[in-house]
């Protein structure tokens, strides 16, 4: 049966053309001009198609897609693929959740829906391989190692400054790989070009966004910052900080980070011959015992170390994530 696909875009008839023509069937809901059409046509079409096509530039609105995607409850976000060409859009898209980003062009559309793309894999890299926390970026090294004793003596989160240098902070982002990068102003940006300029020397290199998870931006208030923040993706903080807010920010990107990692890391178990047997050792027991059952089951250690992964899932997060993962990836 040829899979359901929800369009919201303006270029609904020419997405519509070239997804016909490799088989699925297009919700014939026309086009999308507006955030208001375009999440009226998903909350009316999303829960019976499999996939969400969703464009951020809808008529005049040029954050139309940012504010639909802002809504999406998580069954809705788990099948919504966006289909921008720009790349702030794609980052945005990506920080609230939505991996899939394959732009315009009909063959990498049809990959991600098929699952045969390599989207979502920068972030997942990033995850199991950072060694640290949060990064945190300051031209001045008084205000930066003030603030990174004052967040360590508060919190159990792994935390390092390093200066605004570009080579200091590139060094940084490709050794640690740090789930969060907080900055002051445009800093992370002007380092971004400058890695422009080394990875076009070394394009063996990976690309900038893959280093690090997250980013917050300090700065003092202004719209255009904040904006400048949104458009990249970023979080905005406020000067001078409030860290209780600070604090809960990072608390909760973290969380989500853990999330996300402990799904990844638990893979090889739904992937397994005996997935079944895995998912109940890792529902009923603590990681240290699922692992020793698991060793009973299979003598792959990369499947054992998922069970266990997947029985730390269930602890940290919960039983009712542990069967929401279960039944996303059955």
């Amino acid at each position: 049966m040829a899979k359901r696909i929800l369009v919201i875009d303006d270029a609904f008839e020419l997405l519509k053309e070239k997804l016909s023509e490799v088989g699925y069937e297009v919700i014939d809901t026309g086009a999308s001009n507006s955030a208001l059409q375009g999440s009226g046509n998903l909350f009316n079409h999303g829960s019976g198609a499999d996939v969400i096509l969703l464009d951020m530039e809808l008529g005049k609105d040029k954050q139309a897609g940012a504010k639909i995607a802002a809504m999406l409850p998580d069954d809705l976000k788990a099948k919504t693929i966006s289909v921008t060409g720009e790349p702030i859009a794609k980052k945005l898209f990506a920080s609230m959740g939505i991996f899939h980003n394959p732009g315009k062009k009909a063959t990498n559309i049809q990959n991600c829906i098929e699952g045969r793309c390599n989207c979502g894999q920068v972030k997942e890299r990033m995850l199991v391989n950072s060694k640290l926390d949060v990064l945190i970026v300051a031209e001045s090294e008084p205000y930066g190692k003030a603030l990174l004793k004052t967040l360590s003596t508060l919190t159990s989160i792994n935390f390092k400054y390093c200066g605004a240098n570009s080579k200091e902070t590139i060094s940084a982002l490709l050794e640690l790989r740090p789930k969060i990068v907080i900055y002051e102003k445009s800093g992370l940006r002007r380092i971004e070009h400058d890695y422009g300029h080394i990875q076009a020397v070394d394009n063996s290199l990976p690309e900038f966004g893959s280093l690090y998870g997250h980013a917050i931006m300090t700065d003092f208030f202004s719209r255009e910052r904040k904006e400048e923040a949104e458009q990249l993706g970023h979080q905005f903080l406020e000067l001078p900080l409030n860290l209780a807010n600070l604090i809960a920010m990072i608390n909760r990107l973290i969380g989500e980070d853990r999330f996300t990692e402990l799904e990844i890391r638990s893979m090889p178990v739904f992937k397994h011959s005996k997935r079944d047997e895995l998912i109940k050792i890792a529902r009923t027991m603590s990681p240290s015992s699922a692992k020793q059952a698991a060793e009973e089951v299979t003598d792959e250690e990369n499947v054992v170390k998922a069970c266990r992964w997947l029985s730390v899932l269930r602890r940290d997060c919960g039983k009712e994530i542990f069967e929401q993962v279960v039944s996303r990836n059955s």
